[in-house]
C-alpha cells in the first residue's frame, strides 16, 4: 500500500471507531488502568485541540511532517481510538509520538498514553 491508501485507511479506521458501540478511547483505557484523574489546563480544553490537525496527506509529500494525528485500531471486536498530541514523520514512516502536557512530572497515566499510542501508530503505519 502507498502512503496515502495507508492515511486513508486510517482515517476510516478513525471514523468507524468513533461511530461503533464496540469503542474505547485512549483516554478512557489509560485513565481506568492508571486510576488517574485530570491535571494541568483540562480535559476539555484538549478535546478541542484535538479536533485540529493538519492536511494528513502532507505526510505523503514531504520528508518530515509534525502534526496531530487520528488513530484507531480494532483488537478482537473492540476499537481503539484516539488523536495522538504530535506524530513525527519521515518518508511517511512514523519515528516519533509525542504527547504533550501542561504540567512538568510524569507518571503511570502519561506512559500509558504514550505507549498506547505508539502502539495504535505501529498497528496503523508499520504492519
Amino acid at each position: 500500500m502507498n502512503c496515502r491508501d495507508i492515511i486513508s485507511s486510517i482515517f476510516s479506521n478513525f471514523f468507524k471507531a468513533k461511530e461503533s458501540e464496540n469503542s474505547f478511547t485512549i483516554t478512557e483505557l489509560v485513565k481506568t488502568l492508571s486510576s488517574a484523574k485530570s491535571r494541568g489546563i483540562g480535559a476539555e480544553f484538549g478535546r478541542k485541540v484535538h479536533n485540529f490537525w493538519g492536511d494528513p496527506f502532507a505526510v505523503a509529500e514531504r520528508e518530515e511532517y509534525l502534526s496531530p494525528f487520528p488513530l484507531a485500531y480494532k483488537l478482537g471486536e473492540y476499537w481503539i481510538y484516539g488523536v495522538a498530541d504530535l506524530i513525527r514523520f519521515r518518508n511517511c514512516l512514523p519515528i516519533e509520538v509525542i504527547e504533550v502536557k501542561s504540567y512538568d512530572k510524569y507518571g503511570r497515566y502519561e506512559v500509558l498514553q504514550v505507549t498506547f499510542y505508539s502502539y495504535l501508530t505501529f498497528e496503523a503505519f508499520l504492519r
